[in-house]
């Protein structure tokens, strides 16, 4: 595991992960503990939204579903799906 997703202070490393990371498996399991935390994770919303960007299809497929799960507005995140 990257991080045990209910540790205190791994939201900031899986957002830092997800942001800087040169693997991309390294990023979509950031992706996946933001996730697993819920809504503690929930301000990591800008860093997945920008990684909605991501060169790998993975990543992409795995950030869209998270923030699907966390945003409470989803529909913020269009513009940067489009």
């Amino acid at each position: 595991a990257l991080v045990k997703s209910k540790e205190a202070g791994a939201e900031p490393v899986c957002e830092w992960v997800l942001q800087h990371a040169p693997q991309p498996a390294a990023r979509w399991r950031a992706a996946e503990a933001l996730g697993a935390m819920g809504k503690p994770a929930e301000s990591a919303g800008p860093a997945l939204v920008a990684a909605l960007a991501d060169p790998d299809p993975l990543v992409r497929g795995t950030v869209a579903r998270v923030v699907g799960e966390l945003t409470p507005d989803p529909g913020a995140a269009v513009p940067a799906l489009v």
